[in-house]
């Protein structure tokens, strides 16, 4: 948690220092999550899990090539998997299987303060294209499990437990993200972004890196692509 106060704080004093020798541009971010998490092992089918991101942006630029992007945001992650049903009305004792009876689908979405520093490079004119990398720092702030039986003939059954002690409270990893960027007037600026976070630790907090839904021994480590959209405004040039 340390590290995220020390990274909010350096990007407050960073864009204070250069405010006179570059443009600073603050918006915001919204998009969409899908993400998995590593380590989950068979009977388990892996889905994504669906989430949202939204955030608040600044950007440092320092040439018209370079720059510093950060911002602070809530992020919806975890894992999902589905499973067959499978009841004992389905198996014939002479002739063995005949036929599932539906489905679970388990849901484990995992809701995350986090916040980038990234290195972006821009390229082009008016119509823009840009790639950002670096690290971000994530703080939990709760995980869920959200269970769907749909069993044949019947009504789905569904139920929710928090899990929020199962997972390392806090996260942190590597982002790469490309995409465009145009001004819509003089100084409000459009982005559209597809980014890839890559965890680089585990989150399972309880041995042998077991959190619902994931059973082994290997680390259970967070990824995610977004969808984002954002815009930007000029606020010193």
């Amino acid at each position: 948690m340390k590290y995220i106060f020390l990274s909010v704080l350096l990007f407050c004093y960073t864009g204070k220092s250069f405010a006179q020798i570059s443009k600073q541009e603050i918006g915001s971010e919204v998009g969409i999550v899908a993400a998995e998490v590593s380590g989950i092992q068979p009977p388990n089918n892996v889905i994504p899990n669906y989430g949202i991101s939204v955030s608040i942006v600044g950007q440092y630029n320092f040439t018209d090539l370079f720059s510093i992007k950060s911002g602070l945001g809530f992020v919806e992650k975890g894992y999902a998997t589905t499973q067959v049903l499978y009841l004992q009305s389905n198996i014939d004792p002479k002739t063995g299987f005949t036929g599932n009876s539906g489905n679970i689908n388990n849901y484990y979405p995992t809701s995350y303060i986090e916040l980038p520093i990234l290195a972006k490079a821009t390229f082009g004119k008016k119509i823009k294209f840009f790639a950002n990398a670096g690290p971000y720092f994530g703080l939990l702030l709760i995980a869920m499990e959200n269970v769907s039986v749909n069993e044949t003939n019947q009504p789905p059954k569904s139920f929710s437990n928090n899990v929020t002690e199962y997972y390392k409270r806090v996260d942190m990893g590597i982002c790469f993200g490309a995409g465009v960027e145009m001004p819509v007037k003089d100084k409000i600026l459009l982005s559209l972004e597809l980014r890839y976070d890559q965890g680089l630790m585990n989150v399972a907090n309880t041995p042998p890196n077991n959190v619902p839904g994931v059973f082994g021994s290997q680390p259970v480590v967070n990824g995610a692509f977004s969808l984002l959209l954002g815009f930007r405004y000029r606020i010193t040039d």
